[in-house]
């Protein structure tokens, strides 16, 4: 199965990147390694994770407060949010 992530997505996730690389170097490492395999599980089995409203799903990071939000159709998972959980937790609807 295809994925993208759209802008916002995208932004997040580069942005938490950076947050966790100016911090520590191996902290970046292990996040951006996180979602890789959370983007990867998701893909192998999107319909597997928690259902939320409107049709969207959620995969909740194991070691980071953070939360992936997609929506699957055909053979592609689209990534909405890549939001921490703790800020601004329904901002993700907006999109």
């Amino acid at each position: 199965m295809k994925y993208v992530f759209t802008l916002a997505a995208l932004t997040e996730y580069h942005e938490a990147a950076e947050w966790y690389r100016e911090r520590s170097l191996f902290a970046a490492d292990r996040f951006i390694g996180d979602v890789e395999v959370a983007v990867g599980d998701i893909c192998k089995d999107p319909q597997r994770y928690q259902r939320v409203r409107g049709g969207f799903q959620m995969f909740r990071l194991r070691r980071f407060p953070f939360k992936i939000i997609y929506h699957h159709a055909n053979d592609l998972v689209t990534i909405y949010a890549v939001f921490h959980e703790r800020r601004r937790p329904d901002a993700w609807r907006d999109r």
